[in-house]
């Protein structure tokens, strides 16, 4: 099960509070909830490869849909208005399969340096985040049970998901 933590001034999480990530310190003044989500498509799978034969695991499928249907998907159920689909490795096979889910509110941005990591990969989607105050970043290997997003998108402010029990 996951959950969503935000730390609360006083809350009693301490270790969880990094000064930079209160809306407060910098200098953003966020408001209404995320509009966009940012699905990271862009990885190899080296660890997969045996069962994937070196395509990406995102087209895998996970209960009858590829899992980047699957996460994009999940975002748009939980009212995203818009997501940005980050490719890198087979970026033209994960391009058509993530467009195919919603052609007019998925855009899909082409990480140049996606070998370099997920950071480099986030970074390619900068313009198309342009103007918003906020946006859900998932993984597209990432699975999440109904409702699990929920808290994360109305939390407020900077929030992440945690499984407290990853067994």
């Amino acid at each position: 099960m996951l959950s969503a933590f935000r730390h609360e001034k006083g809350g009693s999480r301490p270790g969880m509070s990094h000064a930079a990530l209160e809306p407060e310190a910098s200098g953003l003044a966020l408001t209404g909830l995320p509009r966009v989500g940012v699905v990271l498509a862009a990885g190899r799978s080296e660890r997969l490869r045996r069962l994937t034969g070196g395509r990406s695991k995102l087209l895998l499928r996970l209960g009858g849909l590829p899992l980047i249907e699957r996460a994009i998907r999940t975002l748009l159920t939980n009212g995203l208005e818009r997501i940005v689909v980050v490719v890198g490795h087979e970026g033209d096979a994960m391009a058509a399969a993530a467009l195919r889910v919603a052609p007019d509110r998925v855009e899909v941005v082409r990480a140049t340096d996606w070998e370099k990591g997920n950071g480099a990969s986030l970074a390619a989607a900068e313009e198309a985040l342009r103007g918003e105050q906020r946006f859900v970043l998932v993984c597209s290997d990432h699975v999440f049970s109904p409702g699990a997003l929920e808290k994360l998108i109305r939390a407020g402010g900077p929030a992440v998901l945690v499984d407290p029990s990853p067994d």
